[in-house]
């Protein structure tokens, strides 16, 4: 029975996970136990199939997983290079073909990174460990001291009561202020003058515009919100006409160049308007 080293060197080290293991590795020696079909890996497809077959003396199968070449957006960020090597596998070491070495060389870099990877993160959380438990260290042997109570009270009793001082001094400086021969203006507030007819009709048309305005302002709300949604209309459509202007079919292409074009020009003329009218 073949090796799991010998099976994983047909793999193609992408670690895509398609498989549903972990890695290639795992397929490997899940196949190595035959616990796992020949099928499962999708980067490979039906060449990895083949070699499969013939290395665990197995009858070929469809693949389980099938798809057609498509247009993708790599988030570079999150992507892990599943197919980043074409075309795959190229790990054919216990193949007789000449080309087996040329081939082999993208599967060797491919898991080459995936080791590097796994490296840089066992060498990052060695570091975190590293780092706190110097920290739980230095607080060891520097524990912090709680504060003396008796210290506490003694400084608090030397400090002066500024919220009890503030109140004294206003009231000393009021006294200072104030002429002893005129009466308390604060016993004896001032009488409010007295409105004329005039003033009074004049509030009373400030509070009927007033409730003018507050019936008008749910209207206003209302409108604003459908400009709202007629603007994010418009972005969504615009932005639809440029995807397939990149990415649809020959025909789409062709309407959403047209729409584009005329968006274009509809936009060149209201600025053109708008700066004759300023």
């Amino acid at each position: 029975m073949p090796t799991a080293a010998q099976i994983n060197a047909l793999l193609p080290q992408t670690q895509c996970r398609e498989c549903g293991f972990s890695g290639c590795l795992p397929y490997a020696q899940a196949l190595a136990d035959s616990q796992a079909p020949i099928n499962l890996c999708a980067p490979g497809g039906a060449i990895v199939i083949h070699d499969l077959a013939q290395l665990l003396r197995q009858p070929e199968i469809p693949p389980a997983k099938s798809q057609s070449p498509a247009l993708a957006w790599i988030d570079e960020a999150v992507c892990i290079g599943c197919t980043a090597s074409a075309p795959l596998p190229q790990a054919r070491v216990l193949s007789k073909d000449s080309h087996a070495a040329e081939r082999f060389q993208a599967a060797q870099h491919a898991q080459a990174r995936y080791e590097n990877q796994i490296a840089r993160k066992q060498r990052i959380e060695a570091e975190r460990k590293q780092k706190a438990a110097a920290y739980q260290a230095k607080l060891a042997a520097h524990p912090r001291q709680p504060e003396n109570e008796g210290n506490v009270l003694e400084r608090n009793q030397n400090e002066p009561n500024k919220r009890n001082e503030f109140p004294k001094k206003q009231n000393e400086r009021n006294e200072l202020q104030q002429n002893p021969n005129e009466p308390n203006k604060s016993q004896h507030p001032p009488k409010s003058p007295s409105l004329s007819p005039a003033d009074l009709i004049a509030q009373a048309m400030q509070r009927a515009q007033k409730q003018s305005n507050e019936r008008i302002v749910p209207s206003n709300h209302s409108d604003f919100r459908q400009n709202q949604i007629r603007e994010a209309q418009q972005r969504a459509t615009y932005r639809r006409y440029q995807r397939d202007a990149q990415y649809g079919t020959p025909a789409e292409k062709a309407a959403a160049i047209e729409w584009l074009r005329q968006h274009k020009a509809e936009q060149e003329a209201r600025e053109a308007a708008n700066q004759q009218a300023a």
